[in-house]
């Protein structure tokens, strides 16, 4: 049997290669005949890169860069001879701040613009930014700094700009860089348009340290900024998808960015599709399936793909809130929870790869026996 294992990461707990090696494992110990393949994915957020990287002949490239608060750093970047492909996580990820450090006001995404710059410098004019993972709620305006933009406000220049200049920002000087030679890909799978109650500020604010007086100060800051491009430079600025990472994909329409859903980019570089259509049976998951995973989710994406051609699929997660109606209706044929295995929250996340070996094992034996998802 063709066994197909394409599943995200388990956040917080294994990459998306551990979580497939765990069920291969438990798979091939029950039955060994089994031919499994496994396709490490990501939705376009962080560990994005790990999937290119596996996947895809791409050069490694160190950078020395700034992490959200401007302190030296060194991370990394993927590139070819023409393209980069960037985690905006990587420079300017939440992981970089401690919880005491979490402040969205001052978090800067000019780290992940000096990434960008580096790639230039290396002759690549296509640039694949992937969003997800930020701390930061700056509309882009520091990666735009760092590819030289200047911001100024009553004609007086500012530095390490942060979203609290948002708001008195109103002038911006361009640098001297070809946007007809630059070619920028953004990367998310979220549909929150860019301020409001639904947008970035209200949403993501307060899960990256904003109390409520700084969300209504972050989202006007976004309302005024936005003002000032959508006037003076042409931009459009509220649209789904804008609020992602805190504004990025709407302030950085100064460079006539293109955006795609980070699955479908993703799911196309590795010929996700052609696997499918080659397997008998699909093993999907991430670490929490809830009604959300329908929206852009990597278990969405499969599961699309799966009912588009006839392929059974199981889903394999941490735990689950997902309703049975939704997941009749995202083709999925079984569940798998580690929490059902596991003594506890901390149990199933300290010792998750050994409950998806057993996941593993129990899926090969049901198989076998042809019971449940055969």
């Amino acid at each position: 049997m063709q066994i197909l294992i394409a599943c995200d990461k388990f956040k917080g707990c294994l990459t998306a290669k551990e979580v497939s090696e765990s069920l291969s494992k438990g798979l091939q110990q029950v039955d060994s005949t089994h031919c499994i393949k496994t396709q490490i994915l990501a939705d376009g957020g962080d560990g994005s890169l790990l999937v290119l990287k596996d996947t895809l002949e791409l050069d490694h490239e160190e950078c020395q860069t700034v992490d959200p608060l401007f302190r030296p750093i060194k991370t990394s970047y993927l590139k070819n001879e023409h393209q980069a492909f960037i985690e905006l996580a990587n420079a300017s990820g939440i992981h970089r701040l401690s919880h005491d450090e979490k402040n969205p006001m001052l978090s800067s995404t000019y780290g992940t613009g000096l990434l960008i710059q580096d790639a230039l410098s290396k002759g690549c004019r296509e640039i694949n930014l992937f969003l997800g993972g930020s701390c930061t709620n700056d509309m882009g305006i520091g990666i735009l700094e760092g590819l030289g933009f200047a911001f100024y406000t009553n004609r007086r220049a500012l530095t390490k700009v942060s979203a609290k200049d948002l708001k008195s920002i109103d002038e911006i000087v361009f640098p001297e860089l070809d946007l007809d030679d630059l070619h920028v890909k953004i990367l998310c799978d979220v549909s929150n348009p860019l301020y409001g109650k639904n947008g970035a500020a209200y949403v993501y604010g307060p899960q990256k340290g904003a109390n409520p007086q700084m969300v209504e100060d972050l989202d006007f800051g976004l309302r005024q900024f936005s003002r000032l491009l959508e006037k003076e430079y042409g931009c459009q600025c509220h649209f789904p998808g804008a609020g992602a990472a805190g504004g990025i994909a709407a302030g950085l329409q100064v460079l006539s960015p293109q955006i795609l859903g980070g699955f479908d980019f993703i799911s196309e570089l590795v010929k996700l599709q052609d696997q499918i259509k080659k397997a008998d049976i699909i093993i999907t998951g991430e670490g929490y399936l809830d009604n959300q995973s329908l929206s852009g989710k990597v278990i969405d994406g499969v599961s699309k793909l799966c009912h588009r051609h006839n392929k059974k699929l199981i889903a394999v997660c941490g735990d689950s809130s997902l309703s049975l109606k939704n997941a009749t209706d995202m083709n999925i044929q079984k569940t798998y929870k580690v929490i059902d295995l596991a003594n506890s929250i901390q149990d199933s996340m300290t010792h998750a790869d050994h409950y998806l070996i057993q996941i593993g094992e129990k899926i090969a034996k049901e198989l076998k026996n042809k019971n449940g998802v055969s």
